[in-house]
């Protein structure tokens, strides 16, 4: 009995307080209104009739929440939420007071428009009143003790706030900028506004919109998130107090939501209850911001939680223009790699060291020619998916697909030390898958040749050079057409595979032979070659006395053809001996050999 007739007297006391305060905003509205009318300020009658109604709102709260019935300072539930009275009271009082500040500072912003400069003294009364009064509440409904704020204990030390001051100066432009990148001003973006007091909505969005935003409201959680179904939105304003469904519920639906969870969500309440800040914060909100809020303060949030969405969707946008760049064109794990490391792509026309691979089919154009279309192009889709597979399993960037041919380069865009090394593995494999294509029934029936391969390393200018419209990573420079001539070399010499003393220097793991030096078509300057030795098919004697037959050859020996005929003999389905041979007993010894055609 005792503690029911303290709380009463709390209460009434409380009432006593705010009654003179609360029935000044209304008069004051009321005159406010009146005068409008006398002046034909029209424009201003909407929302002068929004202030009038928050007054009297306020008198009705007081009545109702501190009366005899009122909730007193027990607990009560708000939308499966177990709220102190204190709070409630708190929030509910806030409410029109933020209204009649929110409608009062517009229209002072717009007095000079509307041709009511003479009310100004009594709108700066009315929300001196109101500011005063948001102010007291904390002294008109207390917290506990243990909710109290130890300003000493928290107190900053006086060199940190130096260091502050500098810091905030040199934003500001009042001290050196040279170490601060500089900051946008001002974001815009589209917004969701979510409150279920009508006031609120149509404040806070009017705010928003002057500001350059474009701005969807809601009136409760429900419709906010119909609203998040069907609109893309870069930020959210969430009232956390609303009937039916809390907004701590809806962020907590948002963040479920794979389409929706990176969406900047701030929290907006005149609640301060901690608790419910660290729930929001831990449940994924970026901010929550008291009511009433300073704009100046919400402005640089929202533009934070806007910038922040900006550099997700910037680096989500990254992520996947690299999948799917280059899914198609390199292995998992290189797409892996950029991913994780995106700095290390190359996509501006650079300037890079390659080791490329082009292969071509021998007899193509006539096995295609003589062929129906609806029957050959499996078989050559068939052939050409597995020399792409054997690209992207050795990390080649597949170039393009040209007719047969497929033009595949290494350490681009991601580098790697052993580019030469991995061009020749890669060689290497499509030239035994071949082979062993070559003897299956589907490759016989349309009469499918050798595949002839050619491996070069040097510099050429790599990147994006399909434009904004179409995405096209490849190569240009003489380092790609030397790798095509020496393919186009490989039906001169009988060869397979003709490799460049460039890549072959950088190869020490792998066994070669010398083939010569080749004066390409188009080349001034004589390339050595060399093929890719199969330890099968030759044994170390036999790679020795060729390999001084060669330099016999090339030094200009005069017994060349003594050196020749021991190796033709033995080998006598060797294409590369059997060229050397034929060049000698046409007179023909010279040291470089030139080509004609491509």
């Amino acid at each position: 009995m005792l503690d029911s007739r303290i709380k009463r007297t709390q209460a009434a006391n409380i009432r006593q307080q705010l009654h003179a305060p609360v029935q000044a905003l209304v008069e004051y509205s009321d005159i406010l209104h009146e005068q409008a009318i006398q002046l034909g300020a029209l424009e201003m009658i909407d929302d002068l009739s929004r202030i009038s109604s928050a007054a009297h709102q306020m008198t009705r709260v007081v009545d109702e929440l501190l009366g005899d019935n009122g909730v007193g300072v027990e607990k009560t539930k708000h939308t499966g939420m177990e709220i102190d009275a204190q709070q409630m009271i708190r929030h509910e009082l806030r409410t029109p007071i933020n209204a009649i500040k929110g409608y009062g500072e517009m229209l002072v912003e717009d007095l000079a428009d509307f041709g009511a400069e003479s009310l100004l003294p009594d709108f700066e009364k009315m929300l001196g009143i109101a500011n005063q009064l948001l102010g007291d509440i904390n002294t008109y409904v207390k917290f506990s003790t243990a909710d109290a704020f130890d300003i000493e204990g928290d107190a900053i030390s006086a060199e940190l706030s130096n260091d502050l001051v500098k810091s905030i100066q040199a934003i500001k432009g009042e001290g050196d900028q040279s170490s601060l990148a500089s900051i946008e001003t001002n974001i815009t973006g589209h917004i969701l506004v979510v409150d279920d007091i009508e006031s609120n909505r149509d404040l806070l969005a009017r705010r928003l919109r002057k500001d350059g935003h474009t701005v969807i409201c809601a009136a409760g959680g429900f419709e906010a998130l119909e609203q998040l179904d069907k609109s893309e939105f870069d930020l959210v304003l969430l009232d956390l107090m609303m009937p039916e469904i809390n907004g701590y519920e809806v962020l907590i639906k948002i963040r479920a939501d794979k389409q929706q969870r990176n969406i900047p969500v701030i929290m907006i309440s005149a609640l301060e209850e901690e608790d419910s800040v660290i729930r929001c914060i831990e449940a994924g909100a970026i901010d929550y911001l008291q009511k009433p809020f300073n704009p100046v303060l919400l402005k640089a949030r929202i533009n934070s939680g806007s910038r922040n969405k900006q550099w997700s969707d910037d680096e989500r946008n990254e992520r996947r223009f690299i999948k799917q760049a280059f899914s198609r064109f390199v292995s998992p794990a290189v797409v892996n790699q950029l991913l994780a490391e995106p700095e290390k792509l190359r996509l501006g026309g650079e300037r890079v060291e390659l080791s490329c691979v082009f292969t071509d089919l021998a007899g193509f154009t006539s096995s295609i020619e003589a062929a129906e279309p609806s029957e050959i192009m499996p078989v050559l889709n068939h052939y050409l998916g597995a020399l792409c597979n054997i690209a992207i399993e050795h990390d080649g960037t597949i170039d393009k697909i040209i007719g047969d041919a497929v033009y595949v380069f290494f350490n681009a865009p991601l580098s790697r030390d052993d580019h030469a090394e991995a061009a020749v593995r890669c060689a290497s494999a499509m030239q035994k898958w071949s082979k062993e294509f070559s003897l299956s029934a589907e490759a016989k029936r349309f009469n499918f040749g050798a595949t002839r391969i050619g491996v070069h390393t040097g510099t050429a200018i790599v990147g994006n050079f399909g434009g904004d419209t179409f995405f096209n990573y490849t190569a240009y420079g003489d380092t790609i057409n030397t790798t095509a001539r020496l393919e186009g070399a490989n039906k001169y010499l009988g060869t397979d595979m003709c490799i460049s003393g460039e890549t072959v220097s950088r190869c020490p793991s792998f066994t070669f032979r010398p083939i010569g030096q080749l004066l390409l078509k188009g080349k001034v300057q004589a390339v050595d070659a060399y093929e890719l030795v199969d330890s099968d098919r030759y044994d170390l004697e036999y790679l020795a006395q060729y390999s001084q037959a060669i330099d016999g050859l090339t030094q200009g020996s005069v017994d060349v053809e003594s050196l020749f005929r021991p190796l033709v003999e033995q080998f006598p389905q060797d294409p590369l001996t059997n060229f050397h041979w034929q060049r000698i007993q046409s007179g023909t010894s010279a040291q470089v050999i030139v080509f004609e055609d491509k």
